[in-house]
């Protein structure tokens, strides 16, 4: 009797016997696991994986690896590529990942010392018809991989639908391009992306130039479609690249209890509508050029947010409410309608209030309507409590509890005495550790 295997089974019994001569190792319990130490091995792992399976890369240095990464797998069971140590396989050169497919996880990878030279380093997908959904890039880090010149690429794009960037580390882009972006069109809206406990470290300052947001949801373009992505738990260290630290052009987003720390720039609502900004914490050090959050469009909500020793004025107050056009096209400055910012702590900031700011390349003539500024506390400082670029007769204050300033002329401030500096101890929140973000391997 003669017995004929698949290609599939004929693999894995391969890396099964290869594994008694230390090429390779066998397999889980009730999946496949594939060891691999070849850019062939890989890919012919790639090419039969099966839902449950996990692909494991041997450590050490592959260097101009491009990872084609595609299956089908289940909520159940995924399909996993990963390090053998997390992160002690380093892709060099001009290494790069692509992924396609459903739930699909990647896992501690570490890209460095390297550079695409124009090419973005991960995407979620293989082409503008083949996406990856349900799937994670976690416990990965990008370190120090830029080209030789200031040439414009992300290092992580995300397409599709359902997919989560979560744990990683991001330090050392010094090249234009936004870190991560999400990209956005009519067919995968909203997208649902989730961005969580990541930490992205240092950048420098561009001097003025754009595209060197750290994360950017949507473009200019997009932004009237729902992407109802959740930004998480993150911690962005020093994120000096330009005003935009994170560039919100798209709806329905969730900013939630992430760290700013010595940035100098805002978290910008700069296009869409109907986002949240809750529970973050932004510290300054006292740094110039450090700012809170800029609101441009309607019927975002800005609450219980906590912000230290900001040195920012004009566009990067704490919390900028922007002037907008009467007609703006989709790159320009829609007014502010409809605004929510409630049960904020500003401590030792130079300008809490930054209302009606006009964009320097656009003319802005609509100041905030039909919003509210209410139930904020504000300790200390050395500037303005509030600076008024425009008038604005639609914007409502109340219940706002001030120590440390002089009370503006307009309703709804209240001054409460603190004579003895404890209402503001009580008020200040330590920085939380940044070790605490990112992968466990690399704090």
């Amino acid at each position: 009797m003669q017995f004929t295997l698949s290609p599939r089974k004929f693999l894995v019994s391969l890396i099964r016997f290869s594994a008694l001569f230390g090429f390779c190792a066998g397999m889980a319990a009730h999946a496949e696991s594939l060891f691999v130490d070849s850019p062939k091995a890989l890919n012919e792992a790639i090419a039969l994986v099966q839902a449950g399976d996990e692909i494991v890369m041997r450590d050490g240095t592959w260097r101009d690896l491009p990872i084609r990464f595609k299956g089908s797998g289940t909520e159940s069971a995924p399909i996993v590529l990963r390090a053998e140590t997390s992160g002690q396989v380093r892709l060099t050169g001009r290494s790069m990942l692509r992924m396609a497919g459903s739930w699909l996880e990647v896992r501690g990878l570490v890209f460095t010392d390297g550079s695409t030279e124009g090419a973005d380093v991960i995407e979620f997908r293989f082409s503008s018809s083949e996406f990856a959904q349900h799937s994670r890039l976690v416990d990965c880090a990008i370190i120090d991989y830029n080209p030789r010149s200031d040439r414009s690429y992300k290092w992580v794009s995300v397409y599709g639908q359902d997919n989560a960037v979560e744990n990683c580390h991001f330090s050392g882009k010094t090249n234009q391009g936004t870190l991560l972006t999400v990209w956005l069109d009519a067919a995968q809206s909203p997208n649902r992306t989730i961005i969580r406990g990541n930490y992205f470290g240092p950048r420098p300052s561009s001097n003025g130039k754009n595209e060197y947001e750290t994360i950017r949801i949507g473009t200019s373009g997009t932004s009237h479609l729902d992407s109802m992505a959740l930004v998480e738990g993150n911690y962005f260290e020093a994120c000096n690249g330009e005003i935009e630290v994170i560039s919100n052009k798209s709806c329905g987003n969730i900013y939630r209890n992430n760290v700013f720390d010595r940035c100098e720039g805002q978290l910008t609502l700069r296009h869409g509508n109907d986002c949240l900004i809750e529970g973050n914490a932004f510290y300054g050090a006292s740094l110039d050029r450090t700012g809170g959050v800029r609101v441009i469009g309607s019927g975002h909500v800005v609450r219980q947010n906590y912000f230290q020793g900001l040195r920012g004025e004009e566009l990067r107050a704490v919390i900028s409410l922007m002037s907008g056009e009467e007609r703006p096209k989709p790159s320009g400055y829609f007014p502010v309608v409809e605004a929510e910012v409630r049960d904020n702590v500003i401590v030792n900031c130079e300008l809490a209030f930054g209302i009606g700011s006009n964009s320097s390349s656009k003319p802005t003539v609509l100041p905030p309507a039909h919003s509210i500024i209410a139930g904020n506390r504000i300790f200390g400082g050395r500037g303005d409590l509030i600076e008024f670029y425009r008038e604005s007769p639609e914007l409502r204050f109340e219940a706002n509890q001030v120590s440390g300033y002089t009370l503006p002329e307009v309703e709804g401030f209240v001054a409460v005495p603190d004579t003895d500096g404890s209402l503001k101890a009580a008020a200040m929140k330590p920085k939380p550790d940044r070790q605490n973000y990112g992968p466990s391997w690399i704090r």
